[in-house]
């Protein structure tokens, strides 16, 4: 509704005749669609063949104890200890060793936080069912 409300500011600033609802409503879904798009292709351009595997083989099971490297990740350390610090440790190298880095400087901020809010809800089953989809439709 915000950004309906700001084209149609934008439109009456400009002295240009207000479109039917709908048309606006439109336009700002299509301008907003073609925005995420872009934000998504930035996310991606800087990651490598490579990178993109790493990152797939966050939501694969282990092995060992059938949680996936996302799940492990996101374990919360615990007490205050020597033992939990060194896991957390362990954590921040896994995931420097990754060496992921992407140019989010044209990026807003409150997007990537956005994006971060919406992305730690996700569980790892469902991150692995949206990538079977993607993979079925490619």
């Amino acid at each position: 509704m915000y950004l309906i409300r700001n084209a149609i500011d934008v439109l009456r600033k400009e002295k240009i005749i207000l479109p039917a609802i709908p048309t606006i409503e439109r336009m700002v879904w299509f301008a907003k669609t073609r925005a995420e798009k872009k934000i998504y292709s930035i996310l991606n351009s800087n990651l490598s063949g490579i990178h993109k595997h790493e990152l797939e083989k966050l939501i694969d099971l282990t092995v060992k104890n059938s949680k996936t490297k996302l799940a492990w990740l996101r374990e919360i350390p615990g007490q205050s200890s020597p033992d939990s610090f060194l896991k957390v440790i362990q954590r921040l190298k896994y995931i420097k060793e990754m060496n992921i880095t992407v140019e989010a400087s044209l990026i807003h901020s409150n997007k990537l936080l956005q994006l971060a809010r919406i992305g730690s809800r996700y569980e790892p089953i469902l991150l692995d069912d949206l990538k079977k989809k993607k993979d079925m439709h490619y």
